[in-house]
């Protein structure tokens, strides 16, 4: 990618027949203004009531499909831009029926422009070569529309399904990050030219590790840095893997990652970020703290996906609109995730967000009687 895509938005996704995902849908629209919200602008610059959610916080049991509707994202969006399709395909959850998913997004380039994407995937054990097909619809978005006035000028507009390559040629090209809960890959280990990264991965890490001193760059490796420690010793991070993995906690060792994201966004090289679970082995205030930064580092036309398990997350003050749960539930035909909204119930700002997620008023919080009986507990 180029040091600086263009932003990206997604307002709604659809998904059936991927992973555990069976008639799965998530809107990033929202219809209350917020006055005097934490979040800044969540419209559209020149479209004031076109009204979307820049940051997503995705809460929710294990399992329950935070990390795969990263992973749904991402490969649609590498299908979008870079026609890879081995992803994808191998995503398909039955292979005897219809796979299918619909996204709409807007990128913005000189003007905003609503596209809906729908690809079908024709079933997979019935035929030697997968066959996959397309159609796309858009719009321009005009000064007084809202997400839905557009949707409706979409919708009226008649377009059949065909070669997938030819439909992927009319979307622009955009910019994406991922970040999940395990080491950098070598290949996204972010240039330095400027020293930012090594600047914030100073910062982070000896937050999360008060025996280190400072990180430098080291000029004779591709992509290395030497933290420092109070002992002396030091530790080598090359092509963002850790050379000696028993010095560092889990933590600091997830702090380089986080250090990567942060990078991305304080450059705005990207627009659309997925950060999914990186806080796991580090302290909740300062989980807190990094998100803060995350939100206020959020540019124009930004969107990011938060996941995480930290309850005290709720605390923040922060549109209700911004959390969805999600959970799976049993059917008969097997396993489903399913979201829903805090906004969907909880109207008023005085309402506790916690308060409710503790009463599980959104129905979500896993059942644990099976643990409680190993020790014969009773409820």
């Amino acid at each position: 990618m180029k040091d600086k895509d263009t932003p990206m938005i997604v307002m709604m996704v659809k998904l059936d027949n991927f992973l555990a995902f069976r008639d799965f849908s998530l809107n990033m629209s929202y219809p209350k203004k917020i006055v005097k919200s934490y979040i800044k602008d969540e419209y559209l610059k020149d479209s004031p009531k076109f009204r979307y959610k820049r940051l997503i916080i995705l809460m929710g049991s294990n399992a329950t499909g935070k990390t795969s509707l990263g992973q749904m994202f991402n490969h649609i969006f590498n299908f979008m831009i870079r026609r890879q399709t081995d992803n994808l395909l191998s995503s398909v959850c039955d292979k005897s029926r219809n796979a299918h998913f619909s996204i709409d997004f807007i990128v913005q380039d000189k003007t905003a422009v609503l596209y809906r994407l729908e690809v079908l995937i024709e079933p997979l054990a019935t035929s030697k070569e997968p066959v996959i097909r397309a159609k796309l619809r858009e719009v321009q978005i005009k000064r007084q529309d809202s997400y839905e006035s557009a949707c409706s000028r979409l919708e009226k507009q008649e377009v059949n399904y065909s070669d997938y390559i030819e439909v992927l040629r009319r979307i622009p090209l955009f910019g994406f990050f991922f970040s999940y809960p395990m080491d950098v890959l070598p290949n996204t280990v972010p240039k330095d030219n400027s020293g930012e990264y090594r600047d914030i991965l100073e910062k982070v890490l000896m937050v999360l590790d008060s025996a280190i001193t400072h990180v430098d760059i080291v000029p004779e490796a591709q992509n290395a840095y030497n933290i420092h420690m109070q002992n002396g010793r030091n530790v080598l991070i090359q092509e963002g893997q850790v050379v000696d993995t028993s010095i560092l906690s889990s933590g600091t060792k997830a702090g380089i990652g986080i250090a990567h994201i942060l990078t991305a966004m304080k450059g705005h090289s990207c627009g659309f970020y997925y950060c999914d679970e990186r806080f796991s082995y580090i302290q909740s205030e300062i989980e807190r703290a990094i998100l803060s930064v995350m939100i206020e580092l959020l540019g124009e036309g930004e969107q990011l996906f938060f996941t995480t398990h930290n309850t005290d997350i709720l605390n923040l003050s922060l549109p209700k609109h911004t959390y969805t749960f999600m959970y799976k539930r049993q059917t008969e035909q097997g396993s489903e995730i399913r979201c829903v909204n805090a906004s969907d119930y909880l109207k008023r700002n005085t309402d506790s967000l916690k308060r409710a997620f503790e009463n599980d008023t959104f129905s979500v919080l896993p059942d644990t009687r099976l643990i409680y009986g190993i020790s014969g507990a009773q409820e």
